[in-house]
């Protein structure tokens, strides 16, 4: 049985945030940096920034990435970690001082990191994943069902394996007759069936779901220093949604020019280090993303 997103924001948020336990593993002088997000967004490319712009201060830094699937889509994050002394790559739990999520799901699922003090970045635009869109089965109401067996016969599965004369279909959609079941193993939720039950005993169930938008707020508001925005709408104003992580380093260098305590990192020095890493046929775009964050 599938775990709601309402009682796993709930349980993360329970969570204590108390950085005092990691302090002998984490540095008073080191300064950790969190991105997350999914393939495709720039998360890397922005930690990368935010990796140089370290070094060109003068601190020594260690970055660590932590890939889901390798490709557009998958989930990304990126540790970096900066200071006079850094033993690891890796940021300890509760223990980011900037965390800046490019998605907001990603942002529950990094949620262990921060705390009371962490300046948290979220872009409040959702990317669906596929496992939402598409993984979804046929859910049997046994209380309508009468057995007709209209369902069996319009499954393409079942077809498929009466052609291949596999028996193993008998243990597929016709023991709906008796049982009231589909077997989740076999059934594909391509939803052909559903125009077949005289009762209206099916119904299409998508098996995983995206956490409501004002759960994500609610958790992060209440646990953290955080600024909520659709950066990537700032982006697309720059020219270019894929900007939307220049947008949110925009966004951070505003901040720390206000509170250098957060980051000893300037502005400035952030901007220049991005116009170096940037590809220069993106530049202009990547530099109006920049300041529109900054505004």
């Amino acid at each position: 049985m599938k775990e709601s997103c309402d009682a796993l924001i709930g349980q993360i948020s329970n969570q204590r945030l108390n950085q005092n336990h990691w302090l002998k593993y984490n540095g008073e002088d080191t300064k950790n940096i969190l991105i997350s997000g999914i393939g495709g967004q720039g998360v890397l490319l922005a930690a990368l920034c935010l990796g140089k712009a370290a070094l060109a201060e003068g601190f020594s830094v260690r970055t660590a990435e932590t890939h889901g699937m390798a490709q557009r889509g998958g989930s990304v994050s990126v540790h970096v970690r900066f200071g006079k002394n850094v033993k690891s790559p890796l940021i300890p739990p509760m223990s980011a001082d900037v965390f800046l999520a490019l998605e907001p799901a990603e942002a529950v699922r990094n949620f262990h990191f921060i705390n009371s003090h962490t300046l948290v970045l979220i872009n409040s635009r959702p990317y669906i994943p596929s496992t939402v869109t598409v993984g979804k089965k046929i859910k049997v109401d046994k209380d309508k069902c009468i057995g007709c067996g209209n369902c069996v016969q319009s499954c393409y599965v079942n077809y498929y394996f009466n052609f291949s004369k596999n028996s193993y279909i008998l243990n597929l959609a016709s023991t709906i007759k008796d049982s009231r079941h589909i077997s989740e193993d076999n059934c594909t939720g391509c939803g052909v069936c559903l125009d077949s039950c005289p009762t209206d005993a099916l119904e299409l169930n998508s098996l995983y779901s995206y956490p409501e938008q004002e759960e994500i707020k609610k958790l992060f508001l209440n646990n953290s220093k955080s600024v909520i925005k659709d950066y990537s709408e700032l982006a697309i104003s720059a020219g270019n949604i894929k900007s939307t992580n220049i947008v949110m380093l925009g966004k951070l260098a505003e901040i720390l020019e206000k509170n250098p305590n957060i980051l000893p990192i300037r502005g400035e020095t952030l901007f220049s280090v991005m116009k170096e890493s940037v590809p220069r046929k993106n530049l202009e775009a990547n530099i109006k993303a920049f300041c529109l964050g900054k505004a």
